[in-house]
């Protein structure tokens, strides 16, 4: 039976690599056609384009693995059917049962590599290409880290805790120096709004270091000169997707923990837990197509049907996900309900075929 899921477990990750790469290239590609648009902006060019693209790569590898596990169970087992191998493996006395346990067992594996990848790779990958891609469009240097936002400004350094959008910031601290890079002064504030063409501090604490002692004074609010603004924040900012599941964990306690709006950061934490779960559903999900009416169909078919059910899932996916957001449901509901809608999906198949 070894000898059995190794050749069952090598043909489905073999062809699932395969495919995996085949839309990498074309993710890869059209991403790069869209960074196009920032070319010739600060010092950024092909160059900076091309690696910026390529940096994406291993949080693309995460998220495309489940469509290419899909894809990959459907062309693997598709030829072991058409070459009458899996026939020969029932005639020798193994059941559908112990087939299906040795595919599910190749699906492990690329959940691992998918998780290596999109839980220690990707999220590195993304901050150091934003980071470079920001200091190359912008003309201050920029650092994204699990805290937050650093910039230099002029004379000052700049430290934003969080966004919920381009032009409103929460968690400011601005430290001020002076000629001989000693601190001057200090301010906190809890939120920044950026309104028609420049940027005001809302509830400031200000302490300034004085000859006599520390001036510490609080209000309501004041005018706030930087040169940062919003389409480079745009640029900067780290997309919740991207990040890796403590990541959001720890992010998800600051946002809840300062009444912010955490749907988006919630729903992507939900859906980076279940991605796993959704490549499994996926690989169980061609095993039908391979017993039953569809298997005896060509390559091609099964390209078909497993692009026609990668694209129907990626599309109720962004549906439930943007109806959550919008009617304010459950985000774990929401990051599961397409799973569960192919996992009964599966399963009935399953049940159709026996």
């Amino acid at each position: 039976m070894r000898l059995l899921d190794r050749h069952i477990g090598r043909t489905v990750i073999t062809t699932s690599l395969i495919v995996l790469c085949v839309l990498l290239a074309l993710f890869t590609f059209m991403t790069f056609l869209a960074e196009l648009k920032m070319v010739g902006r600060g010092h950024y060019g092909y160059l900076q384009a091309l690696i910026y693209v390529l940096m994406a790569i291993p949080g693309l590898c995460y998220q495309l693995m489940p469509i290419a596990a899909l894809l990959g169970g459907l062309i693997g087992l598709g030829m072991m059917a058409n070459q009458n191998e899996l026939t020969v493996i029932r005639a020798a006395g193994v059941s559908r049962a112990r087939i299906i346990q040795s595919v599910m067992q190749a699906a492990l594996v690329l959940v691992a590599l998918g998780f290596v990848m999109g839980q220690w790779l990707a999220p590195r990958s993304e901050v150091l290409a934003q980071n470079k891609r920001a200091e190359a469009l912008g003309e201050q240097p920029t650092l994204q880290t699990r805290s937050g936002l650093w910039y230099r400004d002029a004379d000052s350094f700049v430290h934003i805790r969080s966004m919920e959008s381009v032009d409103r910031l929460v968690g400011i601290d601005i430290y001020v120096l002076d000629g001989h890079h000693h601190l001057r002064e200090y301010r906190h504030a809890a939120v920044a709004t950026y309104r028609k063409g420049s940027w005001a501090l809302h509830d400031v604490l200000r302490r300034t270091l004085e000859d006599e002692g520390v001036h510490e004074e609080q209000v309501d609010g004041m005018a706030w000169n930087t040169t940062i603004e919003p389409d480079l924040l745009d640029v900067v900012a780290v997309r919740p997707e991207s990040m890796a599941i403590w990541e959001l964990y720890d992010y998800l306690d600051f946002l809840h923990a300062n009444g912010l709006d955490a749907g988006r950061h919630e729903l992507a934490f939900w859906r980076q837990i279940l991605t796993p779960v959704t490549t499994l559903v996926m690989v169980m999900l061609s095993i039908p197509f391979v017993f039953g009416s569809l298997r005896s169909v060509s390559l091609g078919q099964r390209v078909m049907v497993g692009a026609l059910l990668g694209i129907s899932f990626y599309l109720l996916d962004q549906m439930s996900g943007y109806v959550g957001l919008v009617y304010d449901l459950s985000p774990l509901l929401c990051a599961l309900a397409p799973s569960l809608v192919f996992l009964v999906m599966a399963w009935a198949l399953l049940r159709r075929g026996t």
